[in-house]
Order: structure tokens, then sequence, then C-alpha cells
């Protein structure tokens, strides 16, 4: 499965894990432009490579050496009509 990894400001990072339902409508790497807090780089890998002997708090990614996928947009909304089609579909499951 891919998923997100980025570094948040405090350089710390952090985990997306996008729904099957949302990537039905949208890339990892829209996803990850809206999510992914603005300026942050990202980096799109196989969740089979992430570190399982290390605790996440002392993961670190080098830039220099792994270049990021993208960084962070300022926007946090999708505006087009796949996503309001997504929002109508939660919202009748909520209240069949």
């Amino acid at each position: 499965m891919r998923i997100i990894l980025f570094k948040r400001h405090d350089n710390k990072i952090s985990i997306f894990v996008p729904t099957g339902e949302i990537l039905q409508y949208y890339t990892i790497y829209d996803i990850a432009d809206k999510d992914v807090p603005e300026n942050c780089p990202y980096w799109i890998i196989d969740s089979q490579y992430l570190p399982r002997n290390i605790p996440q708090e002392f993961w670190q990614i080098n830039e220099s050496e792994f270049p990021p996928d993208g960084y962070g947009k300022k926007s946090y909304e999708f505006y087009d009509k796949g996503f309001k089609y997504l929002n109508k579909i939660k919202r009748e499951d909520l209240y069949d």
C-alpha cells in the first residue's frame, strides 16, 4: 500500500494513509498536495519500507539523499465535482 510520509515544521515525520474511497477520485499526489501542511516536504512510499525497529519519533529523512516527491500546498480542500459527489455519498450513508 502506498502512503504519504511528510516532514512537519518541527522536523518530525508523520504518516498519512489515504483511504481507498478517496483514491477512486484523486491521485495520491493530489491528496498529498492538499493534506500535507503548506511547504512541508512529502514522499510517496510503499508501506513495506517503513522502519519496523525504530520508533516513529526517531525517524529521519535526509532530503539531499532522498529528494521529496512534492511539498504541501496552501489549499486544504478539493473543489471539483468528484469530492462533492463523495461528500454526498457519505452524508447519505450517515442518515440511512
